[in-house]
């Protein structure tokens, strides 16, 4: 298995107050642009989601993006780094917003195209049926290898080089979103 997935540790009533951020807090654009090519503003790549980058790191002391509400992801973020056992250098924090019909391509999370980059990917919805879709795949060629059912409070950690999509959910609900919260790190 390529991913590392932890569950159980969140509480529910933690999900929904972070769920209370996402929703009011947040504003999402169509600004999550997959595969970006090209340089330096990254304006063309492969597909786009809704999203909200919270937090951007250049070098160790030049951060670009700052959000005012992005505390409660930090305090997630160490709490992720205590269960690992492991300090990350934190590069990004971005939330991604998906509905019905919203599946994303295949893609990677590579900033520097280094090995030593991780995504961690928490799923911070505190309610979710299985029948609602939303999996998490990591692809080879267009091959889907793993499928990860979207479940509340799940954190997925794999290599940001690994090909990868999130599916939106598979019923058309009015007001149904997957959230996914994502740290891309080097080890």
């Amino acid at each position: 298995m390529i991913a590392k997935i932890i569950d159980n540790t969140f509480d529910q009533q933690y999900l929904y107050n972070i769920m209370q951020v996402l929703n009011d807090s947040i504003e999402y654009k169509a600004n999550n642009i997959a595969n970006r090519k090209t340089w330096p503003f990254g304006d063309s790549g492969s597909h786009r989601l809704l999203g909200c980058r919270l937090f951007e790191r250049k070098s160790l002391n030049r951060c670009t993006v700052l959000h005012d509400k992005a505390q409660p992801f930090f305090d997630m973020f160490e709490r992720i780094e205590t269960l690992t056992e492991h300090e990350y250098y934190l590069q990004e924090i971005f939330i991604n917003l998906q509905h019905a019909g919203c599946d994303g391509s295949s893609h990677i999370d590579s900033i520097q195209g280094t090995k030593d980059e991780l995504t961690i990917m928490v799923f911070p919805n505190p309610e979710w049926c299985q029948e609602w879709g939303g999996q998490f795949e990591i692809l080879d060629k267009g091959r889907v290898i793993e499928s990860h059912e979207y479940k509340p409070g799940r954190i997925v950690i794999f290599p940001a080089y690994v090909s990868h999509r999130g599916l939106g959910p598979s019923i058309d609900q009015p007001h149904l979103y997957r959230y996914s919260i994502v740290f891309r790190v080097r080890t």
